[in-house]
């Protein structure tokens, strides 16, 4: 039986999500969430940072209103060491979570939505 790709060596290159305004969504990741910018064109923006790169390309559906896991099926967690810290800096960016913080063996999870309407989460394990 042959190894699998992954016995190769294989790692994820880019996690990407098709937007339909590049700008507007680039400055949520960079600005609100604080994702440095790796690579950039007038169609793509990759982000650098610990973990697998996140990347934002051109192509998506037009915003309207919280898209539902039929609409956009992957969910981006970003793992902070502090739930609370990284609540207080969506509320200054005037953003709310939805629902409550869940906490559990996992640690807590607290889940938002990027301005396209994307559902995301916060993670914080526990040590």
């Amino acid at each position: 039986m042959r190894e699998p790709i992954a016995g190769a060596g294989l790692q994820l290159a880019y996690c990407i999500t098709y937007v339909a305004d590049l700008t507007v969504m680039t400055q949520f990741y960079q600005q609100v969430l604080g994702l440095p910018i790796s690579e950039q064109n007038e169609r793509f923006v990759a982000f650098g940072g610990a973990g697998a790169p996140l990347a934002l390309e051109l192509g998506g559906p037009p915003a309207s209103g919280p898209r539902h896991k039929e609409q956009h099926p992957t969910l981006l967690q970003f793992a902070v060491p502090s739930i609370e810290q990284a609540l207080a800096t969506l509320a200054e960016h005037g953003l709310t979570i939805e629902g409550e913080v869940r906490r559990g063996s996992f640690g807590s999870l607290a889940f938002f939505r990027d301005p396209e309407g994307n559902r995301l989460a916060f993670l914080e394990p526990l040590a």
